[in-house]
């Protein structure tokens, strides 16, 4: 017994369905899995500018300091004396 016209459509819509499917499910994992990569990256990213971020806040405030001095240096050699 054969299928009828009808038939063979709805099996091919079926089949056309789950492929669909598979496909949206496999999109979605990949989608998930560059997620998880993206945050990784972030993570390190964040990470590695905190540490960046306190070396030049060290560098920054020992040349703060060293500013600080010659501008008082400064004030008492020329402004004391005038």
């Amino acid at each position: 017994m054969s299928k009828t016209s009808t038939e063979s459509f709805r099996d091919a819509i079926e089949d056309l369905t789950k492929a669909r499917d598979e496909v949206r499910l496999s999109l979605h994992l990949l989608s998930m899995e560059g997620k998880e990569q993206w945050n990784e990256l972030e993570r390190k990213v964040a990470q590695r500018v905190a540490e960046q971020t306190d070396k030049v806040t060290e560098a920054t405030a020992s040349k703060a300091q060293e500013l600080a001095h010659a501008v008082r240096e400064f004030v008492e050699q020329h402004v004391h004396r005038a």
